[in-house]
């Protein structure tokens, strides 16, 4: 059933698209600009798009375009297309922003702010009156919710990119790859997922580690990882990251676009493409619906379970937010979900403008930082949580070959500065 409405899901924007500009656009786009290449119709498959006066990142912005537009290519100058919207509009957009086919529906823009949380293992809490647990909840739940408050928009993200060299802010561009590599969701559970995601993120911070100091920190990490997450493969309503404060190199995703890293894994990186990577990782974890999708046998869906206040602390409840926690901070998920992660990944990071030729380097020393010292409890470190290097490396090799030498960005400078 899900399968199948995702495919009508799709098939909307492209059936759309072709009416409205049948109907809308001027005689001369529907004509067409003297090659097929530059008649057909493509989709922006970012959020906010910035749509330019010039073939030029420099030029100003003259719009910004939805996630899932469709737009008319009448000319390609580089990495750049003068693109006509339905309205009659029309500017240059940056190659990277836009593909041949219509994104995945997503619920809501990446920057828009992010609806009221309920965490429920504050009001189970309270609801025992357990003193001491109940004022420990309340602590976690405000680290939380220090990150979930945090806005971004597209020209902060703008900005963070131009001070990067990043994409199309970068001198030398590279051409991104073709075509998304994903386009299969696993699963998706809508707000279900969301509250739940939000239910771990308190327990982890509650019981197994504290969130970092430091408010500059945390904006940088979310900055890097918006950067990624607009191009991931599939759903991600909404993305915030959180860091820890552990020592070892711990990194895992939550359901519904929670990220949490530690300070041991800032340490163990040497540059902002491997964070990046690293980030697109769990990203694309989140988006495939991969940590979500072994959940769906849990007695809480079979017996028509929601998250809600008055349920809060339920053994349906608990038994879910259990097995989640179990399978994302002890066992890992399936190894093909971690190869299918790789690879988006490094799709993910060369479309933001990083190089993903520093993936072997993020994997080597993800496990050197873990030697010596691997954490027994939860959460594991990120060797225990994913299959042997080798194994991984073996998986992207051909992708490897394919990514281009010059023109994406490593920002050393800025992370060893932040981290």
């Amino acid at each position: 059933m899900f399968r199948a409405r995702l495919v009508l899901a799709l098939a909307v924007p492209c059936l759309l698209a072709a009416v409205a500009f049948g109907a809308n656009a001027p005689r001369e786009a529907r004509a067409g600009a003297g090659s097929d290449a530059l008649s057909e119709v493509c989709w922006t498959v970012v959020d906010e798009a910035p749509l330019r006066p010039s073939a030029s990142a420099e030029s100003g912005v003259l719009a910004r375009l939805g996630r899932g537009e469709a737009v008319r290519v009448l000319q390609a100058e580089g990495n750049w297309i003068l693109a006509l919207r339905t309205d009659g509009s029309k500017g240059w957009v940056f190659q990277g922003h836009v593909a041949a086919e219509a994104p995945l529906p997503a619920p809501a823009s990446l920057f828009e702010p992010l609806p009221a949380s309920m965490i429920l293992a504050e009001a189970a809490d309270t609801a025992r009156s357990a003193r001491s647990q109940a004022s420990t909840s309340q602590i976690a739940c405000a680290e939380l919710n220090v990150a979930l408050e945090q806005h971004f928009t597209p020209d902060m993200l703008e900005r963070f990119l131009r001070d990067g060299a990043i994409a199309e802010f970068a001198p030398e561009q590279s051409q991104p790859p073709k075509a998304p590599l994903w386009r299969r969701i696993t699963a998706y559970g809508g707000e279900t997922e969301r509250q739940a995601g939000l239910n771990l993120a308190a327990r982890i911070l509650r019981s197994k580690a504290k969130a970092a100091f430091g408010l500059s920190l945390g904006r940088y990490v979310n900055l890097v990882a918006l950067a990624v997450a607009r191009h991931a493969p599939g759903i991600l309503p909404g993305v915030r990251v959180v860091v820890l404060e552990l020592s070892e190199p711990v990194s895992f995703s939550l359901p519904g676009g929670l990220v949490m890293l530690s300070t041991g894994t800032l340490a163990a990186l040497d540059n902002e493409a491997q964070l990046a990577l690293l980030l697109a990782h769990e990203l694309a974890h989140a988006a495939l619906g991969h940590l979500w999708a072994g959940a769906q046998g849990a007695a809480f869906f079979l017996r028509g379970g929601t998250l809600d206040r008055t349920r809060a602390g339920d053994p349906l409840s608990t038994e879910l937010l259990d097995q989640l926690e179990e399978t994302a901070l002890v066992r890992g998920l399936n190894p093909k979900f971690e190869y299918e992660a790789d690879l988006a990944a490094m799709d993910m990071a060369w479309r933001a403008g990083y190089d993903p030729r520093e993936y072997p380097a993020l994997l080597h020393r993800m496990h050197d930082a873990a030697k010596g010292k691997p954490r027994t409890t939860a959460p594991r470190d990120w060797p225990a949580l994913h299959p042997q290097t080798g194994e991984r490396l073996a998986h992207v090799a051909s992708m490897l070959a394919r990514i281009p030498e010059t023109g994406l960005a490593l920002a050393r400078e800025r992370f060893q500065a932040n981290r």
